[in-house]
Parts: structure tokens; C-alpha cells; sequence
């Protein structure tokens, strides 16, 4: 069975803190995520994959 990739979403979000230290400022941190489009149907609905960036970046 062949998989073919039919759009690949991203959205950067905020995931903002209170929290500083010396080195990283969090009020300004974001993480992206992303939805991985299949043309695979599995009932009835699209498969569709999903990731998060697991270190986040400042803006």
C-alpha cells in the first residue's frame, strides 16, 4: 500500500512563561506544530499525522 502526502499543515503557537533565567527569556518562547495530510481513508475519515517541535524557540 503507497501513502501519498496531500498537505502538510503548521501553525506556530505561543507557549509563554513567566519563567526567566540568565540565558532564556520564556515569556517570548513559541513551539510549532504540524498536521501531515494522507490520502489514506480509514473510516470514513483521512488519516491524517500530527508533530510538535519538542524544544521551543524564541520569537
Amino acid at each position: 500500500m503507497s501513502v501519498r502526502i496531500v498537505d502538510v499543515r503548521e501553525i506556530t503557537k505561543p507557549i509563554s512563561s513567566p519563567i526567566r533565567n540568565a540565558y532564556i527569556d520564556f515569556t517570548k518562547m513559541t513551539t510549532s506544530l504540524v498536521a501531515v495530510v494522507t490520502d489514506v481513508v480509514r473510516d470514513g475519515k483521512r488519516v491524517v499525522g500530527y508533530g510538535t517541535r519538542s524544544a521551543s524557540r524564541r520569537c
